[in-house]
């Protein structure tokens, strides 16, 4: 990887190290499945409406394009691709989770989509009844005990929260392909996936968009509540309703949209 690979990864590991610092040293934080603590609102609320605006007048436009130029195929057989290069993430954060049984699924599941799906262009394990135990390392601080600590929104890469964060940049530094690449092949392989991503929620968020109240609000809460599911292990359709928002939960594909 080149230089300038190792001082964007260097700084992204040592910000989230440093946020999860000031977390720990500050005032008593909310707990999993009470209110959200979200000490940090203003600074939030102002890179939300940058990311709203980024999105609104640029990104939407070229996931739109993205999904008008690519057959439905091609963009899934993509999304599967970089999904299949997520083993070295799954396959630790099971471990590290106990969970050896979702571990040794993951090996399979990676064995049988690159085989018989062609590099991942197909998920031959799931169509085999074999779907991806999607772990990272932030649920797998949750199951720690490790507490989310204050809310984050992140440019660019919408709502998180410090120990997520701190997960990210470590499931990041997981990827071992990466540090072989040029920082612009990185660059260019990020965004792309991040503009296929965007483009199989068009419809949800355009939906949210219309019927929020407060879309900052709706955005932090089911984020909050998702990650909160996911980190228990709880069927997200069968979680209740926050007593003080609407709240629907977003798919695992979008719970990482604003």
């Amino acid at each position: 990887m080149q230089l300038p690979g190792r001082i964007l990864r260097g700084a992204t590991a040592l910000i989230a190290s440093t946020l999860l610092f000031c977390a720990s040293a500050g005032v008593a934080r909310a707990e999993e499945g009470s209110s959200v603590y979200d000490p940090w609102e203003p600074m939030n609320r102002g890179i939300f409406a940058v990311n709203e605006f980024a999105d609104r007048y640029f990104i939407q436009y070229l996931a739109m394009g993205y999904d008008a130029l690519l057959p439905d195929p091609l963009e899934s057989g993509i999304r599967n691709v970089f999904e299949n290069g997520r083993l070295p993430i799954t396959f630790t954060n099971n471990l590290l989770q106990l969970k050896i049984l979702g571990a040794v699924e993951e090996i399979i599941r990676f064995g049988l989509n690159t085989t018989v799906g062609i590099g991942g262009l197909f998920d031959a394990a799931a169509d085999a009844g074999l779907p991806s135990n999607n772990e990272d390392f932030g649920q797998t601080l949750g199951t720690w005990g490790v507490p989310p600590g204050p809310f984050l929104m992140l440019p660019a890469l919408g709502p998180s929260n410090i120990r997520d964060g701190l997960g990210l940049a470590t499931d990041t530094a997981t990827l071992a392909y990466s540090f072989f690449l040029p920082f612009w092949v990185n660059a260019a392989l990020t965004g792309g996936n991040l503009i296929g991503t965007r483009s199989l929620a068009i419809e949800v968020i355009r939906e949210n968009r219309e019927s929020a109240f407060d879309l900052y609000l709706f955005t932090r809460n089911a984020y909050m509540a998702n990650r909160a599911s996911r980190v228990h292990d709880e069927d997200q359709s069968d979680a209740p309703a926050e007593t003080d928002e609407d709240l629907y939960y977003f798919d695992d594909e979008e719970d990482q949209e604003w």
